[in-house]
């Protein structure tokens, strides 16, 4: 993973967003393939419904990750600059996303994407 060590910022983010936005579509087709309850719902709840998924598996592979840095910085003060920004870009790529592919978005929930999507750049 040394490419979490590098200071490729937009890189990482853009091919991240392309990535993600891909697994969208191919969640999207393994949910309805199989399960019915899927299948019954809205497009919209189902790209809401794919989102939250999504979002819940990055944010679970991106802990140990989150937990590095902070035993890093807090324990060792250690602060890798880099590695820390891009933690905070790889965050940010889940809501870049929903932003663009779920339509019904309470404003508070795409007020707070569109900050973490600036924040992170």
């Amino acid at each position: 993973m040394n490419f979490l060590y590098t200071e490729y910022h937009y890189s990482l983010y853009c091919a991240g967003s392309v990535i993600f936005y891909y697994g969208y579509f191919v969640t999207n087709t393994l949910l309805y393939a199989f399960n019915r309850k899927y299948r019954l719902l809205s497009n919209e709840k189902q790209m809401y419904v794919v989102s939250n998924l999504l979002k819940a598996i990055f944010l679970c592979i991106t802990t140990p990750l989150a937990g590095y840095i902070l035993y890093d910085t807090m324990y060792l003060r250690n602060w890798n600059n880099p590695l820390i920004k891009n933690l905070g870009v790889l965050y940010a790529i889940p809501d870049t996303v929903s932003l663009l592919l779920v339509k019904k978005m309470d404003i508070t929930t795409k007020i707070h994407h569109i900050i973490v999507m600036l924040y992170s750049n």
